[in-house]
């Protein structure tokens, strides 16, 4: 795993960025352990940070910050998921390498991960479409 910040992420999947343009970079997904952050004039602070990062996309680590170690890991993996929507709802897609341009992969697994049970439909229709695909894929499982 390479670095982020000098820092060794915890999770990290490579992926083929495929701008609306059509045009594909590769690109990693990766999230580091939270570390404790707290203000040096704040006694007793617990401001936790979690480093995460959007290879290809991005060209500098994002740091979200939260009270203790939990809240800036489900703030990071959140934000991760905010980025990977708005990308998609602009006609970008996201595939394992190795993938066909057309499936919907990786993407797949992160929608089932960051969807809560009972979340309605996005009204996006790409995103829709992958919501389709996913249940029928439960449906036959």
């Amino acid at each position: 795993m390479t670095p982020i910040e000098g820092r060794t992420p915890i999770a990290e999947d490579h992926v083929i960025w495929v701008m609306p343009s059509g045009e594909r970079r590769p690109g990693r997904i990766a999230i580091c352990a939270p570390e404790p952050s707290p203000s040096p004039d704040v006694e007793a602070d617990s401001t936790w940070a979690c480093w995460w990062f959007m290879e290809g996309i991005w060209h500098r680590p994002c740091k979200v910050l939260g009270n203790g170690s939990l809240q800036p890991l489900i703030f990071a993996l959140r934000m991760i998921g905010y980025e990977l929507h708005a990308f998609i709802s602009r006609g970008g897609r996201v595939l394992s390498p190795g993938e066909e341009a057309g499936s919907a992969g990786a993407l797949m697994s992160l929608r089932l991960l960051l969807r809560r049970p009972g979340d309605p439909p996005p009204a996006d229709p790409v995103l829709a479409e992958l919501d389709a695909e996913i249940a029928r894929g439960d449906e036959e499982h």
